[in-house]
């Protein structure tokens, strides 16, 4: 990793004025209800309480930079000041998982990659049928263990480029999708095409004409019964 990336923990912030385009993509709650957002590498809250606006849904999250999970916790529902391995939560107990975790080495893990990692560790808390946005450099999806484990746990993926001011430095991608009710063994054919979204000149975030993904209301209890 570049200095400049070391000094902010690999951690680059989704543009502001894109939450508005990238909330348009979900389709509103029923009325009296709530969703719930997970954002395990916070930064200092700005999109995940945004969103949290814009979709109804509370927002639950945890920032590993003391000075960033200070303003985190002031924006959001639920923001721990620690390194979101050391946070407890109960599984599928979220209903829409904000991913932007640090571009960087897997340095004391298996996983080539720390986008993998989280990617891994943060999904069994998303709900069956929950949606991921994952954002990420391009070039993250023409790894094979990150294309099989999204065709494998995950559908309906569609994917955008940043916009051109923003996409130059970093190659940055939004990534929706979502959670299969149960776990896929995907074919050659679904892991390349995945793949091969790395390779192709994707179109930029814009909003949608309608909207695609259902948010689900956050359930009151976890996987087999936990708070």
């Amino acid at each position: 990793m570049r200095l400049a990336g070391i000094e902010r923990g690999g951690f680059y912030p989704y543009p502001i004025h894109m939450a508005e385009a990238t909330a348009s993509w979900l389709i509103p709650l029923p009325a009296g209800t709530r969703g719930r957002i997970l954002d395990p590498c916070a930064g200092e809250g700005e999109i995940a309480s945004l969103l949290g606006r814009l979709l109804d849904c509370e927002t639950w999250g945890c920032e590993l930079f003391p000075y960033r999970a200070e303003k985190a916790a002031a924006r959001m529902d639920k923001c721990h000041s620690a390194a979101w391995e050391s946070c407890s939560l109960a599984d599928e107990s979220v209903t829409l998982l904000w991913l932007n975790a640090p571009y960087d080495d897997d340095r004391h893990g298996e996983d080539k990659r720390l986008e993998f990692a989280f990617l891994k560790s943060t999904t069994p808390k998303l709900v069956r049928g929950g949606v991921l946005a994952f954002v990420i450099p391009k070039r993250i999806l023409g790894l094979a263990e990150v294309a099989r484990y999204l065709a494998g746990h995950y559908e309906a993926v569609r994917v955008w480029r940043f916009p051109d001011e923003e996409y130059e430095r970093f190659k940055q991608i939004l990534l929706l999708a979502q959670r299969r009710q149960s776990y896929h063994v995907p074919s050659k054919e679904e892991v390349e095409a995945i793949q091969a979204l790395a390779q192709t000149d994707l179109p930029p975030l814009d909003f949608a004409t309608e909207p695609v993904y259902p948010l689900l209301p956050a359930p009151l209890k976890g996987a087999g019964g936990r708070v």
